[in-house]
């Protein structure tokens, strides 16, 4: 006996830059979807959803593939995962139109996408191109300096239900061209969603990174900014064997008490809730709640 009814797998494979991929064609906001619309549909317990590497077939992405039946769904949106988890996860009747059945087209696209994979990477290696991993490493505070600033100027409570650059821009009081570069760089991240050039928050910063919310982290993670700002002296520090910032001490100690009260009440919550469904479950399990005895 199965543990659940389905498993489906839906491919997050990132690749470099001008390689096709899933996640450049929007698989993260599909997964998004795909666990918003099961737990609406009460489905959550009875699917196993689970991200996965590359399953080959690169140019027709987003690609799920679901089992027990082995279906490959491609070229999914968010717009069709509703009617995927109601006809097929619900009533057990798969989406003709998405689904793609053509295993020996989908295997000789494979191969090619393999093939011409490796041919990339031989090729950059020939010419003595800096492997992606370092690449990507040498890289990797762009991401962090562009959601910092986003936290800084306060913009996922700027956009709030939705807003247009120009419009982002007013609230914040930056230039719009720059706030806008500023937005895509961020929908590029799956933190923000663009459609028609409305910009809105995504589940995640609209809970975390907005103010207002119970759980907004926004004042916490500015002290990882002022942490930055430290770090981006690395090498006069190391030269001058000291830091060679003079920090902001109100501002520091502010953000670094926001952060050390964010991290000690997550950890409450979390353990209370822990607790609390244990005693609900054992609650349950004996007989007790409403109506048991």
């Amino acid at each position: 006996m199965e543990p659940f009814s389905y498993h489906a797998f839906v491919c997050t494979q990132e690749k470099a830059e001008g390689v096709p991929c899933c996640a450049t064609a929007g698989s993260f906001s599909v997964l998004g979807a795909l666990h918003g619309a099961l737990g609406k549909q009460g489905l959550a317990d009875e699917v196993q959803v689970s991200s996965c590497g590359c399953l080959g077939i690169c140019d027709s992405g987003p690609v799920m593939v679901v089992y027990p039946e082995g279906i490959w769904y491609t070229k999914l949106t968010p717009a069709d995962v509703p009617e995927v988890v109601a006809s097929h996860f619900k009533d057990g009747k798969k989406v003709a139109r998405l689904e793609r059945s053509d295993s020996a087209e989908m295997k000789a696209e494979m191969f090619d996408h393999h093939n011409k994979y490796l041919a990339m990477l031989k090729g950059k290696d020939a010419a003595g191109v800096l492997p992606d991993d370092v690449n990507e490493m040498i890289r990797g505070f762009m991401p962090s300096r562009a959601v910092l600033t986003a936290l800084e100027l306060d913009v996922f409570t700027a956009v709030g239900k939705g807003g247009t650059a120009q419009q982002v821009a007013g609230k914040i009081q930056a230039a719009v061209r720059a706030t806008e570069m500023l937005l895509n760089a961020l929908v590029s991240l799956n933190l923000l969603e663009k459609r028609d050039g409305v910009y809105s928050n995504t589940a995640v910063s609209a809970r975390f990174l907005a103010e207002g919310t119970p759980d907004t982290a926004r004042a916490a993670q500015l002290h990882i900014a002022n942490v930055w700002k430290r770090w981006s002296t690395l090498t006069e520090a190391v030269k001058a064997g000291s830091s060679v910032v003079q920090r902001n001490e109100d501002g520091w100690v502010k953000t670094f008490i926001a952060a050390m009260d964010h991290t000690a009440r997550g950890r409450a919550r979390a353990v209370a809730h822990a607790a609390g469904v244990k005693g609900a479950k054992r609650q349950l399990d004996h007989g007790g709640g409403s109506g048991a005895n």
